[in-house]
């Protein structure tokens, strides 16, 4: 097989959801406008094809879980309220993938990767995390325990400069 080069590919089932971040993003932004908050964490769950099941936020409401976890003020974390409004037959799926935003006044991304209470259940459960970064994304994979950063240019590092480049923010109903 002479000039193909082949690689293995550990992120090769979020393909897919990769080619889709942007899209992916302006569902979230428009919700992180939505929180009365200064930190706006948005948390998509999607199936191994890319399929949205599930969308939560960070909140001010308690949930027994959040006090089982360990969150400060039993306050709901975005990765345990998109996990929440997750349908229980889909719970248990293999493959699912989870996709973390926070994006800061401006539409900036900003780190959104779980923090230390949510990572160890986090990874237990998804085949994939996926957070922003100041500078772009990281994609962690469970199986291997391994990160894996993308950096994007500055121009598609801001969401009101995407919104403005590819149209109006487009959110949907779950």
């Amino acid at each position: 097989m002479l000039g193909v080069r082949v690689s293995p590919d550990p992120f090769k089932m979020s393909d897919r959801v990769i080619q889709n971040l942007n899209t992916y993003a302006t569902m979230a932004f428009p919700k992180a406008l939505e929180i009365d908050r200064t930190k706006k964490h948005i948390s998509l769950i999607l199936d191994k094809k890319g399929n949205v099941l599930s969308i939560g936020c960070n909140t001010f409401r308690t949930h027994p879980e959040a006090a089982k976890i360990g969150y400060r003020y039993n306050e709901v974390h975005s990765e345990l309220d998109a996990f929440l409004r997750l349908d229980r037959n889909v719970r248990n799926a293999k493959d699912l993938i989870l996709l973390n935003y926070r994006f800061n006044r401006f539409g900036d991304f900003r780190s959104s990767r779980p923090c230390v209470k949510c990572m160890p259940w986090c990874s237990a459960i998804f085949k994939t995390i996926i957070y922003t970064t100041n500078n772009g994304y990281e994609i962690f994979s469970g199986d291997e325990k391994k990160i894996e950063s993308m950096n994007l240019p500055i121009d598609k590092l801001n969401m009101r400069s995407i919104i403005r480049a590819n149209g109006k923010a487009t959110t949907r109903s779950i």
